[in-house]
């Protein structure tokens, strides 16, 4: 039943989204992402992992150029099989390829391979740095549950890795935001939501 209530909304919402005009998808895309680097988070982050924006996703494209320009390495999906995905490391948007799917990925190169890593702050001590995440997905509600496409993809890749390593922050369009939508207690909710009105704060 909740699986079946998560289709319906997905299928909702993503034509809900795909009725957006592309000038207004750029021009909202452009406002998510310069909250986003007002984030101490983002201007203190070495590594970034990102998706690579598809259809009409919030546009990453344009951020994915500017953290490479300030220096920061860039990790981006690749999926693997059912279910599963490793992020990459890129030094350039041309490194990528489209997939079957037609999403932009990176090549599979074990020496590019992106694994959380922890930070040495002190000779006798260490922890772990979080990573800045951004993650997609189809929409949101106002506790910061995320409905993604369906795959688990990144609901896996958290598992494996461990959620509290990363800032996980989504970037939202108005439209995919509702007041409550369907979550079951394992599922890993968002740290922030960015919206063109800036950062949603949780009801």
């Amino acid at each position: 039943m909740l699986i079946s209530k998560k289709q319906e909304l997905r299928k909702e919402f993503l034509e809900a989204r795909n009725k957006l005009k592309q000038e207004d998808v750029f021009k909202m895309s452009e406002k998510i992402l310069k909250t986003i680097q007002c984030f101490p988070e983002w201007e203190q982050a070495k590594v970034v992992y990102t998706y690579v924006s598809f259809g009409k996703e919030v546009d990453t494209i344009s951020f994915i150029k500017e953290c490479l320009q300030a220096g920061k390495k860039v990790a981006v999906p690749k999926m693997l099989g059912k279910g599963k995905m490793e992020f990459f490391y890129i030094s350039s948007l041309a490194e990528l390829k489209r997939n079957h799917f037609g999403i932009l990925e990176p090549e599979e190169i074990e020496e590019r391979l992106a694994v959380p890593f922890s930070v040495e702050i002190a000779t006798t001590q260490k922890k772990y740095e979080k990573q800045l995440f951004i993650i997609p997905g189809v929409a949101f509600d106002k506790k910061f549950h995320r409905l993604g496409y369906g795959g688990g993809f990144y609901d896996r890749y958290l598992e494996k890795y461990g959620a509290e390593n990363f800032l996980k922050i989504s970037l939202a369009f108005p439209i995919q935001i509702k007041e409550s939508i369907p979550y079951e207690e394992h599922d890993i909710c968002m740290d922030r939501i960015v919206t063109p009105e800036g950062v949603m704060t949780e009801l």
